[in-house]
């Protein structure tokens, strides 16, 4: 888990891993981190197949949802590596914190 912002803004800003929303489309359609990958984990089994054609494992990974109350980041994060994603971590705050601190959304 990652729970100090700082260090995952560090992370956005190096370009060190591909920022996951676990959100619901609809969600991610209304504002995600900048350049965050949706990959709603209620449709896991639809789009897997095509994100492992996108993002081999290999690549370290944020996932991110609604913040400490929602658990959906968590198993996302789960998913992944039961696909063979080594290098998952969980941004546990997710996208409200990312929102208040000001960091880049679209």
């Amino acid at each position: 888990e990652l729970d100090d912002i700082a260090a995952v803004k560090g992370i956005y800003d190096r370009q060190q891993a591909i920022f996951v929303d676990a959100r619901s489309q609809e969600d991610f359609r209304e504002g995600h981190i900048r350049g965050a990958v949706s990959l709603p984990v209620g449709e896991f089994d639809t789009h897997i197949d095509q994100f492992k054609i996108d993002y081999p494992p290999s690549l370290y990974i944020v996932t991110y949802c609604s913040g400490r109350e929602c658990d959906d980041s968590h198993e996302l994060a789960q998913r992944l590596f039961e696909h063979g994603y080594d290098d998952v971590s969980v941004f546990i705050d997710g996208y409200p914190a990312w929102v208040a601190e000001g960091f880049p959304v679209e």
